[in-house]
């Protein structure tokens, strides 16, 4: 049970490559697979379903992260859909809803899934909804092939949320401009042929001879 702050997760989880499908459906919380996350390692993975949500934070993969944070070779594959409510400020992100004052490092992964507003105010990002000031975020090699649906275009984002563009490092990530209009500056946008071409695919791999923790 990782439902509250004392008792986030705290280790390192290996997925091996397979994958957990969710459907959660929560009117006045969100409910993630991990609530609560805290110096923590998440490897391997890849989360699908549905989660419907009126919480002010929604992750695909994480609600909250606290400490120090590594996810490596994980793709979020979760739609996540807003359901009617009167709170105006939700921030939702293809992998984690709130990263709190955390270091965070995102490493070859992947947002498949779909974000579905229903008005005005609402946030969306395929890695990250919101972090506090304190906090950091890296990213290598991401992609976010997502889609975004009935939100409003200028608070759509291609990675993550932050209170300023310098709590952010990105090195060699692309995003497909689907209903996305910020972070165009650290990440690079692509079009669905050179997606399909495998262009961007080359590119992501950097030249390595393998993806990490490669079977």
């Amino acid at each position: 049970d990782n439902t509250t702050q004392n008792l986030a997760y705290q280790g390192s989880f290996d997925g091996q490559r397979h994958t957990i499908t969710v459907d959660f459906t929560f009117p006045n919380r969100a409910e993630c697979l991990f609530m609560w996350v805290n110096n923590a390692s998440i490897y391997r993975l890849k989360v699908a379903g549905t989660i419907r949500t009126q919480a002010v934070h929604t992750g695909g993969i994480i609600r909250s992260a606290l400490g120090s944070i590594t996810i490596e070779d994980c793709e979020s594959a979760v739609n996540i859909i807003v359901t009617p409510t009167t709170v105006t400020n939700l921030h939702m992100g293809g992998f984690i809803g709130h990263g709190h004052n955390a270091q965070i490092y995102m490493t070859d992964c992947l947002f498949t899934g779909s974000i579905t507003g229903i008005a005005k105010h609402r946030y969306a990002s395929a890695f990250l909804g919101w972090m506090e000031s304190a906090g950091r975020i890296t990213y290598n090699y991401c992609l976010n092939n997502g889609t975004f649906t009935n939100l409003e275009v200028s608070n759509t984002y291609a990675l993550g949320i932050t209170q300023s563009n310098g709590q952010t490092t990105v090195a060699v990530c692309y995003y497909r401009p689907n209903n996305v209009t910020n972070n165009e500056t650290l990440a690079t946008a692509v079009s669905s042929d050179q997606l399909t071409s495998g262009q961007t695919t080359y590119r992501l791999q950097g030249g390595r001879e393998e993806a990490p923790r490669a079977e």
